[in-house]
């Protein structure tokens, strides 16, 4: 993680069933990528955006996703965080 870059990253609700709000800080405006995994590390989806500086918000619908465990990565320049999530 870069000096003074804020590293919080959160989806909510979780157990999800039809919307995820995924939240994010950036210090800087910086491209950012969030990818969806399936437990079998399939990559099922991917957002891509310009976050400004600010606390960021994503509405992820996980449409066609089968119930089940996914991890979601949010990669930026220098900075990886992943979580689980459960979809119903």
């Amino acid at each position: 993680m870069v000096s003074g870059q804020q590293s919080s990253f959160s989806a909510l609700p979780n157990t999800a069933t039809d919307k995820v709000f995924l939240d994010f800080s950036a210090k800087v405006g910086e491209d950012v990528s969030l990818e969806v995994h399936n437990i079998y590390g399939q990559l099922v989806n991917q957002i891509r955006v310009e976050a400004p500086a600010a606390i960021n918000m994503i509405e992820w619908t996980p449409d066609r996703l089968p119930a089940g465990v996914y991890t979601i990565t949010l990669r930026r320049a220098n900075t990886v965080k992943t979580l689980k999530i459960e979809l119903l």
